[in-house]
């Protein structure tokens, strides 16, 4: 069976740094692995893109091969992981957007490949989340 993977903005955002790049061929090149899209990633991409229209597409194309998350999470879901921050004294730790993305993770069984240390926190309150950055921190700065 596949791993869905959920590719966060902070790697989509680096994808043409060497490391990162040389992550995400390999991470292609695994039959095991489905990258997926959900309408929170697929808009927050496609809104950075730059230079008009035409980089516009080009962001859309690139998500069209990819698997589409079809399960969005209730309100519950992603309160509930707001609540569990909130108990560990970690409320602020991790943004609205990356605790919505989370909660389509856990929903949708998927894990989370990331360069961003909000996942960490969100993990630390909630086993069930499977992530992890895709290079070790640092290495996507070069």
């Amino acid at each position: 069976m596949a791993n869905l993977v959920l590719l966060d903005n902070s790697i989509l955002q680096r994808r043409d740094k060497p490391s990162v790049a040389a992550a995400l061929r390999a991470l292609v090149r695994n039959d095991a692995v489905w990258l997926a899209t959900w309408p929170p990633q697929a808009a927050e991409f496609c809104f950075s893109a730059r230079e008009g229209s035409e980089a516009f597409d080009q962001h859309r194309r690139l998500l069209d091969s990819w698997v589409p998350l079809s399960a969005p999470p209730t309100v519950n879901d992603t309160l509930d992981l707001q609540r569990k921050l909130w108990a560990a004294g970690l409320f602020r730790a991790a943004g609205a957007t990356d605790t919505l993305i989370a909660a389509w993770a856990l929903v949708n069984d998927a894990w989370i490949l990331h360069y961003d240390r909000d996942y960490e926190h969100l993990a630390s309150v909630e086993p069930r989340l499977v992530q992890r950055p895709l290079v070790p921190w640092g290495s996507a700065d070069d």
